[in-house]
């Protein structure tokens, strides 16, 4: 009898199971949105055409003949948005951690500001009393404002974005290249699985 090696029979099982690992990656659970065309109900004529998934059928949602193109157009825009969605990665994947940790991607510009050191300071803080929600005091004192007189304050230099929008900017640019990466590399697992 002659034995068989089952190595390459385990070759293609784990590659398909990681394929359809892969797929799973970005669920697709919106459907996808289909051109559909439109007839007045009372006579049976042609009216245009509009999207299949679009909750409201409004007169901005209907194209007519001769503006296919932008029908087209439209269509794409909303299945690639559906796609992006549905692979849209949390701040903290590290697919997105690594792509911040990379000083080229996007860099911000800074500037040097200064602020207390609160390790190498000793702070003292005004006590002032509590008041509750009415306005009368509850007899317990609570921290107020650094008392400068009496604080021995140390500053530091650090270095801030210098305009605090550009890390969000940056965050949202980094999870939005992940999830279009996410969805070309589904797009092309689907294909190799169909041919």
């Amino acid at each position: 009898m002659q034995s068989r090696s089952l190595a390459p029979v385990n070759k293609i099982c784990r590659e398909q199971a990681s394929s359809i690992i892969d797929l799973l990656e970005c669920i697709h659970m919106n459907v996808e949105y289909k051109a559909v065309l439109i007839y007045n109900y009372s006579d049976g004529g042609f009216v245009g055409y509009g999207i299949q998934g679009l909750n409201k059928l409004q007169s901005t949602n209907i194209w007519t003949e001769g503006e296919e193109v932008d029908l087209f157009n439209r269509l794409q825009a909303l299945n690639e948005s559906n796609d992006i969605k549905s692979c849209w990665p949390h701040p903290q994947d590290p697919d997105v951690v690594s792509l911040l940790d990379d000083h080229n991607f996007h860099p911000i510009e800074y500037t040097v500001t200064d602020v207390i050191d609160k390790d190498r300071s000793t702070l003292v803080y005004e006590q002032i009393e509590d008041r509750d929600i009415t306005g009368i005091t509850t007899g317990k004192f609570v921290d107020g404002d650094i008392d400068l007189s009496r604080s021995d304050v140390v500053y530091k230099s650090i270095q801030i974005p210098k305009n605090p929008s550009d890390m969000k900017m940056r965050l949202q640019d980094a999870m939005e290249t992940i999830a279009r990466r996410r969805v070309a590399n589904s797009q092309a697992r689907r294909a190799r699985l169909e041919i």
